[in-house]
């Protein structure tokens, strides 16, 4: 899996994330958007706004392999 773009909107509290499945494709596969209460189940470390202001790449590829083991039932070797 590689992130492609990712922005947190400060204002809804709303991360989109554009990544791929695919470690050696640019090309966007999948777009998820997530609230704020999405992050902080997926990231529990997460507990305000403010910890998200200055999210790392390392944060989001954290949330989205969370994310994708709960609701697509994929196994790390698949991520």
């Amino acid at each position: 899996m590689r992130i492609v773009d990712y922005t947190f909107n400060e204002e809804t509290g709303s991360l989109n994330v554009d990544f791929t499945l695919y470690e050696d494709d640019d090309e966007i596969d999948r777009e998820l958007t997530f609230n704020f209460w999405d992050i902080e189940y997926y990231l529990p470390n997460v507990v305000s706004m403010d910890d998200l202001v200055n999210i790392t790449e390392d944060m989001v590829t954290d949330l989205i392999v969370q994310y994708l083991k709960e609701n697509e039932f994929l196994n790390e070797g698949e991520i």
